[in-house]
């Protein structure tokens, strides 16, 4: 979608007018456990009413004292799950990307509901209809000495694309460890990318 305005010139132009875009991002998140027969939950993204959220970005750095392999998934929930002694917290580093006075964009904070998950993991994970993502990744040093630091992406660009859809109360995106058992001492760095736009 774009407006048609006049340059300086006036000349027609198309300006694209971008949905609003948002980020979040966590540092050293240590998942509340690390057995080998267990899920565990790392964020939630659930979805809310008349919004729909397109998530563009989901960028894992995971960090350890010595190199080993943890499983990390990427997956979509049709139910909300029970979270039982699970603790959900905002994330507190969220940001809106463009200014109130951007062409296009809707000043206020995301709809989506973000959320780190700490202590345990659900009683019950959600119901997983997809998975868009899952692979080993071999955490290492924080130490300089290390080469570059293995990743997990997932990405969708800017042109064209077609980024994950979150759409209504009980639409969830859920970032997991997975068996078997995360590294004692693991941490994660997180950084998410979404965009939202009302539903009319």
């Amino acid at each position: 979608m774009a407006y048609l305005v006049k340059d300086a010139n006036n000349t027609t132009r198309n300006v694209p007018q971008y949905d609003t875009a948002y980020s979040a991002s966590l540092l050293a998140f240590a998942p509340a456990i690390t057995t080998a027969t267990t899920d565990c939950q790392l964020v939630t993204m659930i979805g809310v009413a008349a919004t729909i959220a397109r998530v563009k970005r989901v960028l894992v750095v995971p960090r350890l004292t010595t190199l080993a392999f943890n499983v990390l998934r990427l997956e979509r929930w049709s139910t909300l799950g029970t979270i039982g002694s699970a603790v959900a917290t905002a994330i507190p580093t969220q940001a809106r990307h463009g200014s109130p006075g951007t062409l296009g964009s809707v000043p206020g904070a995301p709809g989506l509901v973000v959320s780190s998950i700490g202590t345990a993991a659900y009683t019950t994970a959600g119901t997983t209809t997809g998975i868009f993502m899952q692979r080993h990744v071999i955490a290492k040093s924080t130490t300089a000495v290390d080469s570059a630091p293995d990743v997990f992406e997932f990405k969708v660009g800017d042109k064209g694309d077609n980024p994950i859809e979150i759409n209504g109360t009980t639409d969830v995106i859920a970032l997991i460890t997975k068996p078997p058992a995360t590294a004692t001492g693991a941490v994660f760095d997180i950084y998410l990318e979404w965009e939202e736009s009302i539903v009319s």
